[in-house]
């Protein structure tokens, strides 16, 4: 596990590697993905569902906050390096190809580690994109 993915998951204190998992997107084209999730432990033992292969409608954070750990809020941290060997192979990264990589920290309003997400793909293959909002305080021109 590389630097980024250690400091999150050090907010779960004791862990779980809960799934890893390589993934195709639904996108039409060849979309691969590596995703690693990383659940706090006491929580994975309390709620067992969570390492299930099929965690049903909604998938494992439905489950956590059918639980009381909800609304859940995440933090994501978007970054982009040359892939390692093993990860090249894995998602047929050509050379010279960069790793887009999102790690994701799933909270709840008590601010409690719930899970940590690493994932990995092609980044000539994906864009991330997200709306920006003015903060209400900022002054509107006249």
């Amino acid at each position: 596990m590389r630097a980024a993915a250690r400091g999150a998951v050090r907010a779960l204190s004791v862990l779980v590697e809960c799934a890893a998992s390589a993934r195709r997107g639904a996108c039409g084209i060849a979309c691969p993905q590596l995703a690693t999730s990383y659940i706090a432990a006491d929580l994975a033992t309390e709620l067992p569902v969570l390492a299930a292969r099929d965690t049903g409608p909604g998938g494992i954070y439905d489950r956590m906050e059918e639980a009381g750990f909800g609304p859940i809020r995440w933090t994501e941290a978007i970054t982009t390096r040359p892939p390692s060997p093993t990860e090249a192979s894995r998602l047929g990264l050509a050379p010279g190809v960069a790793l887009l990589r999102i790690v994701r920290l799933a909270s709840s309003p008590a601010d409690r580690a719930l899970e940590v997400n690493d994932t990995r793909m092609s980044g000539d293959e994906f864009e991330i994109s997200y709306p920006l909002s003015r903060d209400a305080s900022a002054s509107q021109p006249t």
